[in-house]
């Protein structure tokens, strides 16, 4: 195939359709720059005719407006055309991250993703980030976690249906293959700690966190604080003035409750232990 001959027809074919959409050519690409959505509801993307790679042009005649899908295509013939050019890869790769406009078949994003591992794997091989680079990733990540809205937005993509493990359970196999794992990998010789003591101060550091014991009025269980508070005092399942563990005695579920804060919906136990007043969107209103 004459990939070459396929490109300069694509944007041919942009070209005639911008002009009849905007009633303007190529040229004056820039002149609708702020118009990707136009009245037409359209949505098209810039794309530099001549690779920025291959030549830093950012006139107006080196500029052009192609529809997602067009655009996707374009950079994989210009992937055919200039193979000596990694950034044409790069660039590729990066448009298939997100598919609200670009659609893909799977052979087309193997093809890709085949070439950007080759592409990395011959670039990459033996580097690695100096302190700096590592620094600057650590900083780069620590100020997207206190963006309260970045965290929302976050903590959203995984509550309730979103969340892939939604209304599924570990089947009685799976656990026992996790268990059987877990004995090869982290018993005996193959655990961490194997033969290990704790030093004195580490003895000590741990021994400063735990609290002193309590003891559950209504079972007489004695325990640390931190597990007895979660498990016991007012959610006991001996205590009988609790709604939640009447209701979970006669259906064998708890109550469902909601938090305040975030709008997080549960049962009883989990959403009084990490909601209401130990939400973390608690002290942001």
């Amino acid at each position: 195939m004459n990939y070459i001959k396929q490109y300069h027809l694509l944007i041919e074919k942009a070209d005639k359709r911008n002009y009849e959409i905007f009633g303007i050519s190529y040229n004056d690409s820039k002149k609708i720059k702020k118009q990707k959505m136009n009245t037409a509801n359209v949505y098209v993307e810039e794309h530099h005719i001549i690779p920025k790679c291959i030549c830093q042009d950012e006139s107006s005649e080196n500029l052009i407006l192609l529809l997602p899908e067009e655009h996707f295509v374009a950079h994989q013939l210009l992937m055919k055309i200039y193979k000596e050019f990694p950034e044409l890869i790069f660039a590729c790769i990066r448009m298939t991250h997100s598919t609200k406009y670009t659609i893909r078949n799977n052979k087309c994003y193997s093809w890709i993703r085949v070439k950007f591992a080759k592409n990395q794997s011959v670039n990459r091989k033996g580097k690695k980030h100096s302190e700096e680079t590592k620094q600057k990733i650590s900083e780069a990540s620590k100020r997207m976690w206190q963006n309260l809205e970045y965290r929302q937005i976050m903590s959203e993509r995984m509550m309730g249906e979103n969340n892939p493990f939604y209304g599924k359970t570990h089947s009685p196999e799976f656990i026992q293959k996790v268990k059987e794992y877990n004995k090869l990998h982290f018993s005996g010789e193959n655990n961490p700690m194997f033969g290990k003591t704790h030093t004195k101060e580490a003895r000590e550091k741990i021994s400063s966190k735990n609290e002193p014991p309590v003891t559950c009025p209504h079972c007489g269980k004695t325990g640390g604080s931190r597990i007895m508070k979660r498990w016991h005092f007012e959610k006991c399942l001996q205590n009988s003035n609790s709604d939640n563990n009447e209701q979970k005695r006669k259906t064998g579920k708890q109550k469902q409750l909601t938090c305040p804060h975030c709008r997080t919906t549960g049962g009883a136990s989990g959403i009084k232990r990490y909601h209401f007043d130990h939400c973390k969107y608690y002290h942001n209103e």
